[in-house]
């Protein structure tokens, strides 16, 4: 169980640091448009072309005609970090939640109202979780049904 825990945090952080890294390439993308730097030059050619696929299929949803073209890059940037950012929350509470149970099992508590309150959180997690995936998969192509 203690492996588990310790994969849980490892890939909480890795996945925090990875959106972090992803966010500030789609922002410093918008930063260098919104300089008027020439958009073939060695560093805004690369990063547009490294961002792009990860903008272009959020340009007919969002954009539409309705926001600035250069803004949507800003606007996925915003959506990555804060989905990134809620997943690595998650992992690591759900570690925490998996290491408290775990103690309450070897101390024996498994009937005492600890071991209720972290089957509590756990189940409002999972709650959390089922909220976040219902609002985010229809942007996959993933409908209600």
């Amino acid at each position: 169980m203690n492996l588990i825990v310790i994969a849980l945090y490892g890939l909480s952080v890795v996945i925090f640091w990875g959106t972090i890294a992803v966010a500030s390439l789609l922002f410093l993308r918008v930063v260098l448009t919104w300089l008027n730097g020439n958009p073939f030059g060695r560093i805004p050619y690369h990063l547009t072309r490294i961002t792009e696929p990860l903008v272009r299929p959020v340009r007919s949803q969002i954009g539409g005609g309705h926001l600035r073209y250069d803004l949507i890059p800003l606007v996925m940037g915003v959506l990555i970090l804060v989905t990134g950012l809620f997943i690595a929350s998650m992992l690591g509470q759900l570690g925490s939640i998996i290491t408290a149970i775990g103690r309450n099992i070897a101390a024996g508590a498994t009937a005492s109202g600890a071991m209720i309150g972290e089957l509590i959180r756990l189940l409002g997690l999972l709650y959390v979780v089922a909220i976040f995936l219902r609002f985010f998969m229809p942007f996959f192509g993933v409908g209600y049904r």
